[in-house]
């Protein structure tokens, strides 16, 4: 029994099984998608489609992008010096094209990758990124609550977005303690680490501090305040992307209708499908704009606008700037086919150089 659960769990996490799993499920988003619509009318509607509210729309594309770059600088603070805004903003552009197009978040990856080597510290990048990801999902869960007062939510929804509603939760009070307790929780981490040998207390260490000092961002109520500013901002576009190509389709809905997608798509990131999320995003707009009886040839419209004017752009201006950061996948620095103590050696050789003392000494991060 126990040999058959552990062939299981193999086979279900494989990279094949994974991508036949995600095939199939945007291959069936696709089928149902496409049931009951008239393709005649469906294109009618979309070659219809208003340009003045497609140019609103790619707009408000634009400045998603370029408020998660003014975010993500925010929270590299004193260690993006040395690192120009264009830089940052490209490495991001890319980052999100590659978590589009290839399988486990090696976008992000490539982020740290780029950035981190420029003198941020790779292992300090990642934990900004972990803190950029911990603000959308504190924003998502509050859109979440927001739209459970405005409208009953369809069950396909609710159950998800509580879902994420708990991670929100269990992360916030991480935050907490992290913030409140950090000193304590250092001191615990280095009476432990004084059991291991000498060379191997300075590889537990450092990534650990490295890591700590990017949560440095929650102790400083002001730069908390930005970032939550940016944050508003980067999802504010995003709704408006929604409501702008709804207006291009002719669909006449108040906000709320924006916002369901929005929580929908979110949700829909978690689920296995080709690159570019082709059939999956298209089956949830539709979902959401059944809730507020979409004919089916219209919503299918809509939704492939949308996924066109979210994604096509910013893909193809990605590659074009691709050669800029060079190769953003040579993750040899950060690889995770390493096991064991020589992963943790790589990272703490790739360290950055802002560290000013050594963690063998085990300094306290500085506050």
């Amino acid at each position: 029994m126990n040999k058959f659960k552990s062939f299981f769990l193999r086979l279900i996490t494989h990279k094949i099984t994974q991508t036949v799993l995600g095939i199939g499920i945007s291959v069936l988003s696709l089928y149902l998608a496409l049931q009951n619509v008239s393709l005649p009318n469906m294109w009618v509607g979309l070659s219809q489609a208003r340009w003045e509210y497609v140019s609103l729309a790619l707009i408000s594309v634009a400045i998603n992008a370029w408020a998660k770059a003014v975010r993500w600088e925010l929270l590299l603070g004193s260690r993006r010096q040395g690192i120009s805004s264009a830089k940052i903003f490209i490495s991001l552009l890319v980052g999100q094209t590659l978590n589009l197009l290839l399988p486990a978040r090696l976008g992000d990856l490539s982020r740290v990758q780029v950035i981190g080597s420029l003198g941020a510290g790779r292992i300090f990048t990642l934990g900004t990124i972990a803190v950029e990801k911990i603000f959308d999902l504190i924003s998502y869960t509050l859109l979440f609550v927001l739209l459970l007062f405005l409208m009953p939510l369809p069950a396909w929804i609710s159950e998800s977005g509580l879902s994420f509603v708990g991670v929100a939760v269990v992360m916030i009070g991480g935050i907490g303690v992290i913030t409140v307790w950090r000193k304590n929780i250092v001191m615990i981490i280095e009476q432990f680490a004084r059991l291991l040998p000498d060379h191997l207390q300075a590889l537990v260490l450092h990534p650990i501090h490295s890591v700590l000092k990017s949560f440095d961002i929650f102790q400083d109520q002001r730069s908390v305040l930005h970032i939550s500013f940016w944050s508003a901002v980067v999802w504010g576009a995003s709704l408006l992307t929604n409501q702008f190509t709804m207006y291009a389709v002719g669909i006449d809905l108040p906000v709320t209708a924006s916002l369901l997608i929005l929580i929908g798509l979110q949700v829909g990131i978690t689920i296995p499908s080709v690159p570019g999320r082709i059939g999956i995003f298209e089956y949830i707009c539709m979902l959401a704009l059944t809730a507020f009886d979409v004919p089916q040839d219209t919503a299918l419209a809509y939704s492939i606008l949308l996924h066109g004017i979210a994604f096509i752009p910013t893909t193809l201006i990605s590659l074009l700037l691709l050669p800029v950061v060079g190769n953003p996948l040579r993750l040899d620095n950060l690889t995770v086919r390493t096991a064991g103590w020589k992963t943790a050696q790589i990272l703490a050789e790739n360290q950055d150089n802002h560290d000013g003392a050594k963690v063998e000494n085990h300094i306290n991060p500085r506050r």
